[in-house]
């Protein structure tokens, strides 16, 4: 996955791109990008949780 910033302030925005079988491209806005952070962090908290 490569994470990139274009822009800046509210105009900015973050792009994911994903190489996998079929190569795709994401771009989010800020809010959008901190929910996605948000959801990571959750998820990954949840996961050492079971550990």
């Amino acid at each position: 996955m490569i994470v990139t910033r274009q822009g800046l302030g509210s105009a900015g925005r973050v792009w994911l791109t994903f190489n996998g079988a079929i190569k795709t491209t994401v771009v989010m806005t800020n809010p959008e990008t901190v929910q996605l952070c948000e959801l990571l962090t959750k998820a990954t908290m949840a996961r050492r949780a079971r550990w």
